[in-house]
């Protein structure tokens, strides 16, 4: 198979339905297909144990045998085979999701019944905590699971997303695991508690990582641009991170009422936390003096222009408010008492 393939051109679930073939007896077929969804709905224990009028366990235990039976065949001759296994080998750790966006969603069934033929992957099931994945025996669940607590006792400590470099020195302090070959990334991204976002590891329920509302959206767009944004570029971005629609004025709203935002020119916003202040360039200047007491005129230039996006002549203008500033020098400047 060349490496130019395209995965979602080898048909597994054909291969499934030969593998299954391998079995005699037409009962270990249909509990197999009836388990793993092939070409019929994926039905529990109970519901197969009706149809056939035994109990959960028995089917339980059909199941177990007819697996066994398969294992116990050379199955990894074929070219679709080798492909789908150099596929988990190579990533090691590989989601469900991650596979389905490999091979086609269509074919995770027949996948999952073709890795479960493997002793070499183990198959971890979705639940509250984990999101469905396949791991190759190159890899500890164990130690998976213990990368996966220790990173969670650090979050919770931090109680800030941190760069994954700092989080693999506070891991290596930790724990004796063995974190190279992206082990952390690997491991991380099958809890559903953490995120990794632009190398920043957080827990899922941070809004700084893993926004959720327009407003906590709209906050995470400005804190990764790093800089201000016009509403209109800030809106077009929250609309990116959002499956329903999203009115550019319902990103202005949240501009508007979140003190979080500060409005620094027309129509652009920046954050609060970079040091900009509301209020018209009149009250900046007024904070600046109030502070430095006197300073050219050139100085409140800079000054203003560091919180706001104005022009120069707009500054001049608010100096000539001899209701709020007198002129103690050559272009020098204080606020009138």
């Amino acid at each position: 198979m060349s490496a130019t393939t395209n995965k979602e051109e080898l048909d597994l679930n054909k291969l499934a339905r030969e593998t299954l073939e391998l079995l005699k007896k037409e009962r270990s077929r249909e509990v197999l297909s009836l388990r793993f969804g092939l070409e019929v709905p994926k039905t529990t224990l109970e519901k197969i144990g009706q149809r056939y009028g035994i109990t959960r366990e028995r089917v339980r235990q059909i199941e177990k045998a007819a697996l066994t039976r398969l294992k116990n065949n050379n199955l990894d001759n074929s070219n679709s085979h080798k492909e789908l296994f150099d596929t988990i080998k190579d990533r090691g750790v590989i989601l469900h999701t991650e596979i389905e966006k490999d091979f086609g969603a269509h074919q995770l069934n027949a996948i999952r019944l073709l890795l479960n033929l493997s002793n070499e992957i183990l198959e971890v099931i979705e639940d509250d905590k984990k999101h469905s994945t396949f791991i190759h025996a190159q890899y500890s669940l164990k130690e998976i699971e213990s990368l996966i607590k220790h990173t969670l006792d650090i979050l919770k400590e931090t109680e800030e997303a941190i760069h994954i470099n700092k989080l693999h020195q506070k891991l290596k302090d930790k724990s004796q695991i063995d974190l190279s070959d992206n082990l952390v990334e690997k491991s991380l991204k099958i809890s559903k508690d953490i995120i990794i976002d632009d190398s920043y590891v957080g827990l899922s329920v941070w809004p700084t990582i893993n926004p959720k509302s327009i407003k906590d959206k709209t906050y995470y767009v400005l804190k990764k641009e790093g800089k201000p944004l016009h509403f209109s570029e800030i809106a077009n971005r929250v609309r990116s991170l959002s499956q329903k629609p999203i009115t550019k004025q319902a990103v202005h709203n949240e501009l508007i009422r979140d003190n979080r935002f500060v409005l620094i020119g027309r129509g652009i916003y920046a954050l609060s936390e970079w040091g900009y202040n509301s209020g018209t360039v009149g009250d900046i200047i007024y904070d600046i003096l109030k502070k430095e007491e006197v300073l050219h005129k050139n100085d409140i230039i800079e000054r203003v222009l560091e919180r706001r996006i104005v022009k120069e002549t707009t500054i001049i203008l608010n100096l000539q408010n001899k209701n709020k500033f007198k002129r103690v020098g050559k272009a020098t400047y204080s606020v009138k008492e």
